[in-house]
């Protein structure tokens, strides 16, 4: 059986609307409970293409739909996994669910990052 672990995704944007009308902006945290945190992704490193390759320190599978991360864009998010002692990894791309006939798993989006160091 697979078990998640806590990852929280610290996405800015949007949070409310000021006496004028204007957008206010800033940080909204939401926790994941029961991510499953794997290592990243390395398949087109050595492609003849992309000599740099693609490569995310991490990949992580989170549960959007029926969640707190249902409609949240990831995109430009932070997120800190608990367990690697609150390291910070900054979302790459912008992970969107797969369609729910598609994932035979409550996991449905998969999430890129990499570290962010400094």
């Amino acid at each position: 059986m697979l078990r998640g672990e806590e990852v929280t995704f610290s996405v800015r944007g949007v949070t409310g609307v000021d006496s004028e009308g204007n957008d206010l902006f800033g940080v909204t945290v939401v926790t994941v409970p029961d991510a499953l945190v794997a290592p990243g992704d390395f398949r087109d490193v050595d492609s003849m293409d992309r000599p740099s390759g693609d490569v995310s320190d991490l990949t992580i599978y989170v549960r959007s739909r029926g969640t707190a991360l249902a409609g949240v864009r990831l995109s430009g998010a932070v997120a800190t996994v608990t367990r690697l002692a609150g390291r910070r990894f900054s979302v790459i791309g912008s992970p969107s669910p797969y369609p729910p006939q598609l994932v035979p798993t409550p996991w449905d989006t998969v999430v890129h990052v990499k570290e962010v160091i400094g």
